[in-house]
């Protein structure tokens, strides 16, 4: 009788709720899904041709390597997405687990439901994310299917200890002070990033590692190219905090709208603070590969080569671009973070990794393309105009 109450009472209502969720959204939900799928396709298909066609004919061993740690990443990263969505779905208000424990369901029972779901989901999500892999990019090593199956109980673990707790704590942790003088858009979302209490913020301190290994590999005669690769690749880790921020910003945004806050006011609060982002980080960046350089030339039989005027000017150049690669990408994100869906966070990842990488390598190849990131800015927010209303949970 228990069961049937729970099964009438409980979970009918809850999926039921979510059919009609998902009809009402229907059309939504297909728009976001295609524009998700071609920019994955579109991503894997890149990388796919380069490591399967491209670095073959330069070095194969290197190719094999690229191959490995490729499938491992995609691996890696679908299992980071299907946690992010098990746990979501599970134990975020309104969840699954949140709508039982209101019709008196002990802990004890929610939890042992929410590992055996959330193991079948993580096990399901990830055996089609190999079949894909593996019929994609060919053979898979057992050492990613190794990999897999640690991670199906990691994530689970993951999942079960993170849940009511985490993200109670998450919501009742105050904010810091606000800044008074900066508008109030700006103001209280400024004091809750720099409070650090919000997904994604460890990105920061990964973001550094790059920037710094490429910057200070300078002075170890390292070709300077490397170096600009390892402060685009911080510069794009550091945009992925930006999906984060704003996915977690559109579930609260109610109070603004109803308060006629447009797009360019909301938009524009995010800008500001990522534009602050971005310039200590450029000039950071800039002094350290400049420094570098700098080094670099005095360990060598010129060591006051530096100080006569070609050799200034392209060591100026070299550090200035170093900078660029590696603020551009956070201060362009809000450009493109509304073009298809500002709540799917993974999605916006990868758009922002192929935009990151595409601006990237062809301001490294032809550096005075730098001014075209300026019309490409403009273009980006004029084109997703309006759609924060649009973009809101309510």
């Amino acid at each position: 009788m228990k069961s049937a109450t729970l099964l009438n009472d409980a979970l009918r209502p809850i999926l039921t709720q979510d059919i009609r969720r998902l009809r009402a959204s229907l059309g939504h939900l297909l728009t976001t899904g295609l524009a998700t799928s071609v920019v994955i396709a579109l991503f894997m298909y890149i990388f796919g041709d380069f490591i399967g066609t491209k670095l073959p004919l330069i070095n194969q061993g290197i190719a094999d390597n690229a191959h490995f740690y490729f499938i491992l990443a995609a691996i890696l990263f679908s299992a980071s997405a299907l946690t992010r969505w098990i746990r979501t779905i599970l134990y975020e208000k309104n969840g699954w687990l949140y709508s039982l424990k209101m019709f008196g369901q002990t802990d004890h029972h929610l939890a042992y439901l929410g590992t055996m779901v959330s193991g079948i989901l993580i096990t399901l999500g990830l055996a089609a994310t190999c079949f894909l892999l593996d019929h994609l990019f060919g053979p898979l090593l057992p050492s990613h299917y190794a990999m897999t199956v640690i991670l199906i109980p990691a994530a689970v673990v993951y999942i079960r200890r993170s849940g009511f707790k985490a993200i109670e704590k998450k919501q009742d942790t105050p904010h810091s002070c606000q800044n008074i003088t900066l508008p109030p858009l700006i103001s209280w979302r400024n004091s809750r990033v720099m409070s650090g209490n919000w997904s994604g913020a460890n990105l920061r301190v990964l973001a550094a590692l790059p920037i710094l290994f490429g910057t200070t590999s300078l002075a170890n005669h390292s070709p300077v190219v490397l170096a600009q690769v390892c402060c685009l690749l911080g510069g794009i880790i550091l945009s992925w905090t930006v999906p984060f921020l704003v996915a977690e910003d559109l579930r609260a945004t109610w109070i603004e709208r109803q308060s006629a806050v447009n797009h360019d006011q909301w938009i524009g609060a995010w800008y500001k603070i990522f534009l602050d982002w971005a310039k200590p980080l450029f000039l950071t960046t800039a002094f350290l590969c400049f420094f570098a350089l700098g080094v670099s030339q005095a360990t060598t039989a010129a060591p006051f080569a530096i100080l006569t005027s070609p050799v200034l000017t392209l060591a100026i150049g070299q550090s200035l671009l170093g900078g660029l690669l590696a603020a551009f990408p956070v201060w362009l994100a809000p450009a493109f973070i509304m073009q298809i869906d500002g709540r799917n966070v993974m999605t916006n990842i990868v758009l922002l990794t192929l935009i990151g990488i595409f601006a990237g390598t062809a301001i490294i190849a032809v550096p005075w393309l730098a001014p075209a990131l300026f019309f490409l800015n403009r273009e980006a927010h004029r084109y997703q105009g309006g759609r924060f209303a649009r973009g809101s949970y309510n």
